[in-house]
């Protein structure tokens, strides 16, 4: 099992979620263990379907420019 400060995890805390839905993650405080993050499972969400593709990486495009750029062309449409 994983272990992390809540200092790493204010700083990295979209990779250490996105690690903890494969592994679960212990949180720590000054050493001390304080929260778990652990896979979600279909038990954890009574009556909700999981989407397709759930826990895996979602591919994202790869853009040639600053994203502010494309916003503001998007804006002047």
């Amino acid at each position: 099992m994983k272990t992390v400060t809540i200092r790493d995890l204010h700083q990295s805390t979209g990779a250490i979620v996105r690690e903890a839905a494969s592994e679960p993650t212990v949180i720590t405080d000054c050493g001390h263990p304080v929260a778990v993050l652990k896979p979600v499972s279909p038990a954890d969400l009574p009556g909700k379907r999981f989407p397709d593709g759930h826990g895996e990486s979602i591919n994202r495009p790869v853009l040639d420019a600053d994203s502010t750029s494309i916003v503001s062309e998007s804006r002047e449409r």
